[in-house]
């Protein structure tokens, strides 16, 4: 209950957050809040008489918000994902943690124009992993906790209005804050290390990034949102970071939907090797639009 009041309070502070607005009559609001929860039962049997039962729990929410107000136009968007998967008569794994919120001002006078931006993302609960030990035993290790890892990130550039609530940004000056855990399957940091904090480094860097929200429905039924975010310092595989979620929703019965969720991440601080995860998912929804 701690994180996700504290996750309502940074969503709160960004609505409100304090932009100087000029004399003109124009203005427009409007919101989405989704929340989602749906789940999977796998059950195999062979001939040797081998049995294996995993059971999948998955939770999120997408809110949505832009507002325009004299010359200026705000967009907030805030998503969290929780999810575990479970063996049967065994341990139960986190299986997917986070949360992330964006904050965009630009100029509404054209579709291309100045903007601000400042995104923060991290996670809620602590993962631990399972590794086997040199004894051959299995033995949990930490690998991060709430705000570490996290990031917080400012910038200012173009950004590019279209389909009314969808937006690309390109921030040609980003400056970045971030927190990496201190494991030892994390790439140790080499440079901008500002100082350390408890199991972590907190290090400031550089660079040009790059924001895509993009919400647009086909119909009352169908719904297409997507977010993504770049960041880089160099044109090296170890200076290029990004993260893109695309979902592909059809609700078919009042509060049941159907979704198509694919993600890609790239994060040299874990691995050189891009990591995606595809899912097509049936449950729980609850929408709230105005």
């Amino acid at each position: 209950m701690l994180f996700i009041r504290f996750l309502l309070l940074l969503i709160n502070f960004f609505i409100w957050f304090p932009v100087t607005f000029y004399a003109d009559s124009t203005y427009s609001y409007y919101r989405k809040f989704n929340l989602n929860l749906s789940g999977s039962f796998i059950g195999l049997n062979n001939w040797k008489g081998d049995s294996y039962k995993n059971v999948t729990f998955l939770s999120g929410s997408d809110f949505y918000s832009s507002r325009t107000a004299g010359i200026n136009h705000v967009i907030v968007s805030a998503k969290t994902e929780l999810g575990f998967n479970g063996i049967l008569d065994s341990s139960w794994v986190k299986s997917a943690d986070l949360f992330n919120i964006q904050y965009l001002v630009r100029k509404r006078n054209k579709s291309l124009s100045q903007s601000w931006n400042a995104l923060m993302n991290s996670q809620f609960m602590t993962t631990f992993v399972y590794e086997m030990n040199s004894s051959q035993q299995l033995v949990r290790k930490w690998k991060g906790t709430f705000l570490n890892p996290s990031s917080v990130e400012l910038g200012y550039g173009l950004g590019l209005l279209f389909w009314e609530k969808s937006m690309i940004n390109l921030s040609l000056a980003s400056a970045r804050f971030r927190v990496d855990p201190a494991v030892e399957s994390y790439v140790q940091p080499e440079h901008g290390v500002l100082g350390q904090v408890k199991r972590g480094f907190l290090i400031f860097d550089y660079g040009v990034s790059g924001q895509l929200l993009l919400v647009k429905n086909f119909s009352t039924a169908l719904e297409w949102n997507s977010s993504g975010k770049v960041f880089m310092k160099g044109v090296q595989k170890e200076q290029i970071q990004f993260d893109i979620s695309n979902t592909m929703s059809y609700k078919f019965w009042k509060f049941l939907e159907m979704r198509a969720d694919l993600k890609w991440v790239y994060d040299p601080l874990i691995s050189f090797r891009m990591q995606y995860r595809n899912e097509i998912l049936f449950g729980l929804f609850f929408r709230f639009e105005k």
